[in-house]
């Protein structure tokens, strides 16, 4: 059974107004599935390009850091790929967990697990996940710790377009980048109310890493105060309910109404 969130989701501020990220894949180099999620739940459907990157994304969230690394020192994680093996449990803490951190939106700990898989021809895939405990852990968010299988989840993959090759890491301007539009001319750090042109996963910082979890979206056509730019011009800042967070830049687009008459948005690097 997939990890449960609802006491973590109960912390966000944001849970009221963004909705559940749909589970179609982002057209860009390198394509995360977040195997918490799976067709069990009807998100695991998975289209990419040939020579994409693909990897298996996977989040722990606790209260406090200690109890993500009980997590990871305690988890046994398996992934198959067509029914054949392509990552096992491995001694002590499997390789791929990055370092803990902690939100700066909620102050829960967190930790995030990722495996790229080998270099798929086009076609369909099926990957299962399998996360097992080998000890009880608390997440110091539920009342009853978690043991045994945590995860249990189902994602297939379609590969499409013509021969690929070895998937390599995206150079630094992707089709993240090109899909926004460009800041030119004169920097502008008026902030303005932009309007979602398509749904938007929230970052609480300017990272692909960074997604704020429980996983969500801001919805297409919804619009929010919009102050600036990270310093690669990739992410803009947003703001919700009094929260700032960042969202990828070619999501939004100026609010063409009455009141803002399609301003411009502001491309200043804010913090």
């Amino acid at each position: 059974m997939a990890r449960k969130w609802t006491a973590a989701l109960a912390l966000l501020v944001l849970a009221t107004l963004l909705i559940p990220q749909g589970m179609i894949a982002a057209q860009g180099r390198t394509v995360r599935i977040p195997v918490w999620h799976g067709i069990e739940d009807s998100s695991g459907q998975h289209t990419v390009r040939a020579a994409t990157t693909v990897v298996a994304h996977y989040v722990w969230v606790a209260k406090t850091a200690e109890q993500v690394r009980d997590f990871i020192a305690h988890a046994d994680i398996t992934l198959t790929l067509n029914d054949q093996p392509i990552f096992t449990p491995q001694p002590g803490a499997d390789p791929g967990w990055q370092e803990v951190e902690v939100s700066q939106l909620n102050n829960l700990a967190r930790a995030q697990w990722t495996f790229p898989l080998p270099p798929l021809e086009p076609g369909t895939y099926t990957l299962k996940t399998v996360i097992a405990l080998d000890a009880e852990v608390s997440d110091g968010l539920e009342q009853t710790p978690f043991s045994g299988v945590v995860n249990e989840t189902t994602n297939t993959i379609i590969i499409s377009g013509g021969a690929t090759t070895a998937a390599v890491p995206a150079p630094a301007t992707t089709s993240r980048t090109t899909a926004r539009t460009t800041p030119t001319g004169e920097a502008s750090c008026t902030a303005v109310v932009a309007t979602f042109v398509k749904p938007a996963v929230g970052y609480w910082g300017p990272d692909p890493d960074k997604p704020i979890m429980p996983e969500f979206v801001v919805p297409e056509g919804k619009s929010l105060w919009t102050f600036g730019m990270d310093a690669n011009h990739e992410y803009y800042q947003v703001l919700l309910d009094e929260v700032l967070f960042w969202v990828e830049a070619h999501t939004l687009s100026p609010r063409a109404d009455d009141v803002w008459h399609s301003a411009p948005l502001p491309n200043c690097v804010v913090e």
